[in-house]
């Protein structure tokens, strides 16, 4: 058997398109645009947003590196999940930034938070700041100001 040959039986067993589809889910789970997963995988844009059209099948060297960004390379070319847990999807970083942006600006504002409200609200702000990639200041002082008010 010829390694080329292999290669382009593996190309047409794979479904290009739902490929493409479990790809883009994945970046959009990490909260990733087709920039900057390409970025991290050594890419264009428009070469990432091919791969995510179903119009090409990437290499071996991408998908490591895409592994290596978090994506779940086994979940993008079977459709099954890896044996990823919870805590492999949580994003410890930022709701360390989110945990401490609360407990900062409340101090600063004199307002003592009870457990149970402090947990309402980073519940609230987390799942937004991993999609901007960021916390919003502007949002944790709002949700202070609710809490105390």
């Amino acid at each position: 058997m010829h390694i080329a040959t292999d290669l382009q039986g593996l190309r047409r067993m794979i479904d290009l398109k739902e490929f493409g589809r479990r790809l883009q889910e994945e970046r959009k789970r990490l909260g990733l645009t087709q920039e900057e997963l390409g970025q991290r995988t050594d890419l264009s844009r428009a070469a990432q947003a091919t791969y995510e059209g179903g119009k090409a099948a990437p290499d071996i060297v991408y998908m490591a590196l895409a592994g290596d960004a978090g994506i779940d390379v086994n979940y993008v070319l079977s459709g099954q999940r890896s044996g990823m847990t919870a805590s492999a999807l949580f994003d410890w970083d930022t709701a360390e930034a989110v945990f401490l942006a609360i407990h900062e600006l409340a101090r600063e504002a004199r307002i003592e938070i009870p457990p149970e409200k402090f947990f309402r609200l980073f519940r609230l702000l987390y799942e937004p700041a991993v999609m901007k990639g960021r916390v919003d200041a502007g949002q944790v002082k709002a949700g202070i100001q609710l809490l105390a008010g």
